[in-house]
């Protein structure tokens, strides 16, 4: 595994929280540097461990995969409310990264008084509950660093690979669903998880690359204070993109990542994935996921237009978060896709029957 940054449990959510590279988070792995409650936890794994281990069958999981601000928290909360799915939450993040079946145990125990906040913010929801991007789960599976594309984007071992399984199977073994992941860094990890798991499907969430750009150009102001600072996983070519202006960054990258997930997807059974716009996920979101359940055989599909209602309202920027420049750089980047159409035609919604979009 690549260098990280060793911090105590108890400084896990903290320290991710207020880091500039929330990424490089990671759980204590020497027993010598971990506080004295990771025995509790290391000894209640073992206990709920037979959960995953008597499970018969191939773990299905369900990977939403995308570039940054394409709408993935909505779909991901689309699922989490209003579908027969399991999660991993805040709290598994925050306390059992390494544990991960203890957090989910302890959620299934609490049941009905584990409730969901709608609220999210740049990619993070509210509460112990909320559904999680996960990322200290993910660097124990799979590292972190970056360009994302080119050092992290297969398992650090084949015990990770393991841990992965055990997570899968025992949350399935908890709640009787199959996981929901969400997390941009897995876009760049479509091939190393579809080998190991053959059951594990992909949704691609895609979004108009005007939109996307300059929600991404938004988010890095008001999380990093810093337009050249980058929000998430990042392709290989990162380097040459770090020499464009900030606008025209936000831009490449979504390509890139377009770009990167068509490649790895292509490579895969049709059946195994599906491409769903955020441009039509906001207009009939029952519809939509609906169809897309469907299509991952997935029930309980329920209540979507009011979570999308609720969520969109939890989630609104007050106005003093829009600089003066951003309708400027917004129109800039509107400008620069139009001069190129072929060039960002992947990113760009084809306009749907009955003249949408």
């Amino acid at each position: 595994m690549r260098d990280v940054v060793p911090v105590s449990r108890h400084h896990v959510g903290s320290a991710c929280r207020s880091s500039l590279d929330p990424w490089r988070c990671v759980p204590v792995v020497d027993d010598e540097e971990r506080d004295p409650d990771s025995g509790v936890l290391a000894a209640l794994d073992e206990v709920i461990g037979p959960v995953a281990d008597d499970l018969d069958g191939e773990p299905s999981p369900i990977v939403i995969v995308h570039a940054p601000r394409a709408g993935s928290t909505l779909l991901y909360q689309l699922f989490v409310l209003g579908a027969a799915v399991d999660y991993l939450p805040n709290l598994v993040n925050g306390l059992t990264p390494t544990t991960p079946l203890v957090g989910l145990a302890l959620r299934a125990g609490v049941g009905a008084w584990a409730p969901v906040s709608y609220g999210s913010r740049f990619g993070k929801t509210e509460g112990p509950w909320g559904p999680s991007e996960a990322s200290n789960v993910h660097v124990v599976w799979f590292g972190g660093g970056h360009p994302s594309e080119v050092v992290s984007s297969n398992f650090c071992s084949p015990a990770a690979a393991a841990a992965m399984r055990r997570t899968l199977q025992g949350a399935r073994g908890l709640s009787g669903a199959e996981l929901v992941l969400k997390n941009a860094w897995n876009s760049f990890r479509i091939q190393a998880i579809a080998e190991e798991f053959p059951s594990a499907r992909f949704v691609w969430l895609r979004r108009d690359v005007r939109e996307a750009a300059s929600s991404d150009l938004l988010a890095r102001w008001i999380t990093k204070g810093d337009l050249e600072s980058w929000n998430s996983a990042t392709p290989a070519r990162v380097e040459d993109l770090r020499r464009l202006e900030p606008w025209h960054q936000c831009v490449e990258n979504q390509l890139a990542f377009a770009q990167s997930i068509s490649a790895a997807l292509s490579g895969l059974d049709p059946h195994r994935w599906v491409s769903v716009w955020y441009e039509d996920l906001v207009t009939d979101p029952s519809a939509v996921m609906g169809s897309l359940c469907q299509r991952l055989g997935v029930t309980g599909v329920h209540r979507c237009s009011s979570i999308w209602r609720a969520s969109r309202d939890a989630r609104r920027l007050p106005a003093p978060d829009r600089p003066a420049w951003f309708g400027e750089a917004r129109d800039t980047i509107r400008e620069h896709v139009a001069a190129a159409p072929e060039r960002y035609a992947i990113t760009m919604p084809v306009p749907a029957r009955g003249g949408r979009r």
